[in-house]
């Protein structure tokens, strides 16, 4: 399960530069970018591009992520806590896309960019919590 701890805190760097060059305001429009599927990757667009594929990345991995946590409590190799905030890392991506995607659409307004902070986060915290729970197992 630390792999998805890994994972996660990899795609904070990323994204601290696309928060620090205000590359939100790159591509309004989802899923094109500025009505291109593929746009060019420099300067902030890139930075867009950049997010949007971390965020498909992740979405996939915690697909993954939640089927393993399945697998695993299905053999009892996690408890019932684990495996509650295996799920719960499930609907916080895909609550994080979502929030994406409408902060996108109403044109980046400040509460819900911290939302969208908020939620990523929340998902760090609950693997840490999982990563803990298992290092007491």
């Amino acid at each position: 399960m630390d792999i998805a701890q890994a994972i996660v805190e990899i795609a904070l760097v990323p994204e601290a530069v696309f928060g620090a060059t205000n590359a939100g305001m790159a591509c309004l429009d989802f899923p094109l970018c500025n009505g291109q599927w593929f746009p060019a990757w420099t300067g902030p667009i890139g930075a867009q591009v950049i997010h949007r594929l971390m965020a498909y990345s992740l979405a996939a991995f915690f697909v993954f992520y939640f089927f393993y946590g399945l697998k695993l409590a299905s053999k009892n190799k996690i408890s019932l806590a684990q495996k509650k905030l295996v799920f719960q890392c499930f609907l916080l991506i895909f609550s994080q896309i979502a929030i994406g995607v409408m902060n996108l659409q109403m044109q980046i307004p400040a509460w819900m960019t911290v939302m969208h902070l908020g939620v990523a986060l929340y998902l760090l915290l609950t693997i840490l919590k999982i990563n803990l729970l298992q290092s007491w197992r």
